[in-house]
């Protein structure tokens, strides 16, 4: 499930960077003129959401991990 979810991620953050140079090139074209405002916001909240949320993921997979190995270590000395 790790592998998907990070591959998921990545597939997300390529779609990001993507975008970004799009409207990037659209922009230095002249082809996009008014809304570039509202979409680099947009943009820009996109890109935060997505940092935030892999902090978030990170420490959720730290406080598993934690608590996975008192488990184990629970276990190990109930069966003895």
């Amino acid at each position: 499930m790790r592998r998907e979810v990070r591959d998921a991620l990545e597939i997300i953050a390529w779609g990001l960077i993507g975008f970004s140079i799009l409207i990037i090139l659209l922009k230095w074209l002249g082809i996009i003129h008014s809304p570039e405002l509202v979409l680099e916001s947009l943009l820009a909240g996109l890109v935060f959401g997505f940092v935030s949320m892999k902090v978030e993921i990170r420490e959720m997979k730290v406080k598993l991990e934690l608590i996975w190995l008192d488990f184990k270590k629970r276990k190990n000395c109930n069966d003895d």
